[in-house]
């Protein structure tokens, strides 16, 4: 038990880092602490929903079916994580035509896109 704790264990901070890392990439910088909020409001939740469903399983079923379940809602997190939606590219990438306006979107008027 203590080997298969340390090994999820080890994966968290890598997992935390990638996801954290990619929605910096893709989210508009305007909306990067909406996505952080949001990073960290949907683990929460869902852990919460899922320690109480599982402990209604155990209490009715015994802990076997409560692995099952485990194991068919990662099945489904992973199926639906392998169809991609959309674009990874950088949401903050703009033509040269843009480049102005986003400039002095970002900077007001104390500033130059010179």
């Amino acid at each position: 038990m203590r080997s298969a704790l340390a090994i999820g264990g080890t994966t968290i901070a890598p997992a935390l880092t990638v996801y954290t890392a990619m929605a910096g990439r893709i989210v508009p910088a305007g909306m990067r602490n909406e996505a952080g909020t949001w990073l960290v409001t949907v683990p929460v939740a869902t852990n919460s929903a899922g320690g109480a469903v599982t402990g209604v399983i155990v209490d009715h079923d015994g802990t076997t079916w409560s692995f099952l379940f485990a194991a068919l809602v990662i099945s489904a997190a992973t199926v639906v994580a392998a169809r991609p939606a959309g674009s990874v590219a950088r949401a903050d990438f703009v033509t040269a035509d843009d480049q102005d306006v986003q400039i002095r979107h970002t900077c007001g008027s104390e500033c130059t896109s010179e």
